[in-house]
């Protein structure tokens, strides 16, 4: 064989295995890198190590009708991350598969099945995989006697500012997209109100609905208190029959002589309710009177030495964490 023939069977070797080789990398990256179990698997990675950002920029998490402002749950810390992560091999059918998953969120262990898309990619040879049904449920949140809820290590999430959510008063409802593979902590911890802690396990692309019922702390039944007692207090000092912006008074059709001595023997130990649009202080005291009362029909004098009976209804309204006002103002 001379050196030409030599030469293109050199080349036609070579040739033969670059295609092998380009071949054989083209089936590599379409089952490690550009496969549907790999997209999902990326996805969990990201959650597991509680990095959002990653999980929402993954093809076909997140859809374009989905705002900034829509995006509150689906933020680093708001979300209980997987561990144990088994991700099955993938059923495929043409350019469409499924990839199931197996996760822990805390000690409960869950199951989540994800639908995925191929993709023509670079040269129409290398597949794309996406999320053809983004990995998203939808948590409805309810809140009863407050407007926010505070979720994971997120903080607090007023609903007031949540476009979509509905907030009155004293109630507050909102939905927000969540991650499929994740658990999310639903609260609310103050100084002043409290709702226990609620675990959503989150393993399908549905809609969930959790109740925050709040409900007030020991500290702001004792903070009212305080105040009452000092506002009754400046009550007695006020040496008329009905002292002004106080809950009790005493009538008579006689004429009153001198000034009315008040005391308060009962003090009132208030309870919080929630009432219509806010909370609502109310207790039952005693107030005691001396003082002394001349007829109109004689002109006599007889003492008054009586106990008035007296219920207080007081609205109180949250305006801060650690805050409360007894008016709107």
């Amino acid at each position: 064989m001379d050196t030409r023939a030599r030469f293109a069977l050199l080349v036609a070797i070579v040739a033969i295995v670059a295609v092998a080789v380009g071949i054989g990398g083209v089936i590599f990256v379409n089952r490690t890198i550009n496969s549907p179990d790999a997209v999902v698997r990326s996805y969990f990675a990201a959650l597991s190590t509680g990095d959002a950002a990653s999980a929402r920029a993954l093809p076909g998490v997140v859809s374009n009708t989905l705002g900034p402002d829509q995006l509150v749950l689906l933020q680093t810390g708001a979300f209980l991350p997987p561990r144990d992560v088994t991700i099955a091999a993938p059923a495929v059918e043409g350019n469409e598969a499924t990839v199931e998953a197996t996760y822990f969120v805390g000690e409960r262990e869950q199951r989540a099945t994800f639908s995925l898309v191929a993709e023509p990619g670079t040269l129409g040879v290398l597949g794309q995989w996406r999320f053809s049904e983004p990995p998203l449920g939808r948590l409805n949140v309810a809140v009863a006697h407050d407007t926010a809820f505070q979720v994971g290590d997120l903080g607090t999430v007023d609903v007031r500012s949540y476009d979509g959510g509905t907030a009155e008063a004293f109630a507050a409802s909102a939905t927000f997209p969540v991650f499929v593979g994740v658990g999310y902590d639903i609260y609310r911890s103050t100084s002043l109100l409290n709702a226990p802690h609620e675990l959503v396990f989150v393993s399908e692309a549905a809609i969930q609905t959790i109740s925050v019922e709040v409900s007030t702390t020991p500290a702001f039944v004792a903070a009212v208190q305080e105040k009452v007692d000092v506002a009754l207090t400046e009550c007695l000092t006020q040496q008329v029959l009905m002292p002004t912006g106080c809950p009790f008074g005493y009538a008579t059709e006689n004429r009153w002589v001198g000034n009315a001595s008040w005391s308060l023997p009962t003090q009132p130990q208030l309870t919080i309710v929630a009432g219509d649009n806010g909370w609502l202080a109310s207790g039952d005291g005693v107030a005691h009177l001396t003082g002394t009362v001349q007829s109109l029909f004689d002109g006599s004098e007889t003492p008054v030495d009586v106990d008035v009976d007296f219920h207080m209804d007081v609205p109180v309204w949250v305006t801060g964490p650690d805050s409360f006002a007894f008016s709107s103002e």
